[in-house]
């Protein structure tokens, strides 16, 4: 926040009761504040590129589950069959 002093001046504007000021004002202090936000509006793909990636990891688990399921299956058949 920043706060000015500004120096004596004649007439004016009062914002608080709207009314027009014509004699002398001997200072005026003026008060402003800001803020700044920033967001990315392109990011380069990334966003997408890390969510196809995060897909293409499950399906990679998924598969590597099956594969697993599968060969147990494969080992207790060939443990059956050789009783």
């Amino acid at each position: 926040m920043s706060e000015s002093q500004f120096p004596q001046q004649t007439g004016g504007y009062n914002p608080s009761s709207g009314e027009i000021i014509l004699d002398q004002i001997s200072s005026i202090t003026s008060a402003s504040s800001n803020i700044s936000l920033s967001q990315n509006i392109y990011d380069g793909g990334v966003w997408w590129n890390t969510i196809r990636q995060a897909k293409n990891s499950y399906k990679i688990s998924e598969e590597y589950n099956r594969q697993i399921k599968t060969n147990i299956i494969k080992a207790v058949h060939r443990l059956i069959l050789t009783i």
